[in-house]
């Protein structure tokens, strides 16, 4: 990292481990950019320290002993909403299934994991998760509260089309996000779903395995030239920008669309091009602008654009500005959602969408 005028990030990390701690104090210190304000080894002294230090991003190791990650991470969001990430192991296999901990996480709020364990990371996998640490600091968090209640269903609606393909974009917040909408799709789901979701290294195969447990879909790591099937998810793998041509499968690795790879701009502009008004494009809980252009031009072409309501929305970044530019014709909660996938019942045109 170079280093800047700019004003150093306040990174709070709760670690009780000695060793992890030290390692992660480490990194930190090695970025003139991060500047480490709160160190709590107690899980249970942080809402205390909370109140007097509110850094920009919040660290918590997996294993925080006698105290609940899950809970810490629901009271932390409820009372002093900040980012989250969540510091473990990515699993030794990568046939293994995450653990239950790492997706409650998820599910409570934080926005992503990453390793815990750095002393066999290269330069390179620590300046990316280096990256990975700027970028979750930034990222404008919603307040959960410990039970949320969905807004009234809209009662006029109308049919449309079956999509022949639909894309959906997420990264922070969504796993937890694509885990609630999935996991009510049926086996016989007549589209395949293709996905852009930004994911720390390690962890794509493990949320992978994740789906296909809890859902009954078939969930897989997206393939050069492999037919498109309904019923089927296909996630763009590391590295490589995801798309759809003649019904089959389209990866390419050019260059990183602002820092990603995969981007949703590309997915979202190969439907277009290949599927027109037969397509839909969700915009889940992203940050940045990544999938803002492309997502326009579905809206353009006649495609049913989407993008999740504010209220549980993790990151509410991506979705509030496809609304307010007018490239999303529709905001919905997760639980609206995937209603509206099955029935294909949509409520009016959001009044943001122009």
């Amino acid at each position: 990292m170079t280093p800047s005028s700019r004003t150093a990030l306040r990174i709070g990390l709760v670690v009780p481990d000695a060793a992890i701690r030290r390692g992660l104090i480490a990194l930190i210190d090695s970025d003139p950019l991060l500047q480490l304000t709160l160190i709590v080894e107690d899980p249970r002294e942080l809402l205390d320290a909370l109140r007097r230090t509110r850094p920009d991003l919040l660290i918590l190791a997996e294993d925080l002993g006698s105290t609940s990650l899950t809970r810490t991470i629901g009271e932390v969001m409820s009372i002093h909403p900040m980012p989250v990430v969540v510091a473990a192991d990515a699993p030794g296999d990568p046939s293994e299934p995450p653990s239950s901990a790492q997706l409650d996480a998820l599910r409570a709020g934080a926005l992503t994991v990453v390793p815990s364990v750095l002393e066999h990371l290269t330069d390179h996998q620590k300046n990316q998760l280096l990256l990975t640490l700027h970028d979750m600091s930034a990222v404008k968090v919603v307040r959960k509260r410990l039970s949320l209640t969905s807004p009234a269903q809209v009662t006029a609606q109308r049919r449309t089309a079956r999509p022949e393909v639909i894309g959906i974009a997420a990264s922070s917040g969504g796993p937890a996000a694509l885990h609630q909408i999935l996991i009510e799709l049926p086996a016989d789901f007549p589209t395949p779903i293709l996905v852009v979701q930004h994911f720390t290294a390690g962890f794509l195969t493990p949320f992978v395995r994740w789906l296909n447990h809890d859902t009954h879909l078939d969930i897989r790591i997206a393939q050069q030239d492999e037919p498109l099937q309904p019923a089927t998810v296909y996630i763009a793998p590391d590295h490589f920008h995801l798309g759809a041509h003649e019904g089959r499968i389209a990866l390419c690795d050019d260059a990183p669309i602002g820092r990603f790879r995969p981007s949703t701009n590309p997915l979202f502009a190969s439907l277009v091009e290949h599927y027109g008004s037969s397509d839909w494009g969700i915009i889940l809980t992203v940050m940045g602008r990544d999938g803002a252009d492309g997502l326009m031009e579905m809206r353009r072409r006649g495609a049913v654009t989407i993008a999740q309501h504010e209220q549980g929305c993790a990151v509410y970044g991506m979705p509030r500005a496809a609304r307010e530019s007018g490239a999303a014709i529709h905001a919905l909660t997760l639980t609206h959602l995937h209603r509206h996938l099955l029935d294909r019942r949509l409520p009016p045109p959001s009044p943001h969408s122009g």
